[in-house]
């Protein structure tokens, strides 16, 4: 009875290798979830400021965003930062490099938006 023990199959290592990829899985998602979730929310801001403060000057409009990436975490520096504001026009460009640490590297993620807007003044 013994010598058929060993061939029913029993192998615990295919058990171990799906954990570990779930393991690997949940910790990249772990690292990588929040950066692009401050992402979107720096974009979002950019979109309601070019939609709801068509007025301000180009000065603000740059400090307000840098504020906000700030708050957010994000390595947004003023040379990454390109606002030009025009009477009919709001367009915005920002690129930065979000640096995301694993365990056994460094992945450097490049994020690059621009938005284009029309003013419409009632």
């Amino acid at each position: 009875m013994s010598s058929r023990k060993w061939q029913r199959g029993e192998g615990k290592a295919g058990c171990i290798f799906w954990i570990l990829v779930l393991g690997i899985g949940v910790f990249t998602a772990w690292q990588m979830v929040p950066p692009k979730i401050a992402d979107m929310q720096l974009k979002d801001y950019v979109e309601e400021l070019a939609q709801l403060e068509p007025r301000k000057s180009r000065d603000w409009f740059e400090t307000a965003i840098l504020n906000r990436a700030k708050d957010l975490d994000i390595p947004l520096k003023k040379q990454d930062l390109k606002v030009d504001k025009t009477l009919q026009r709001v367009k915005v460009e920002m690129s930065y490099v979000v640096e995301v640490d694993f365990i056994v590297t460094t992945y450097k993620w490049k994020f690059e938006h621009k938005l284009e807007r029309d003013i419409f003044l009632m």
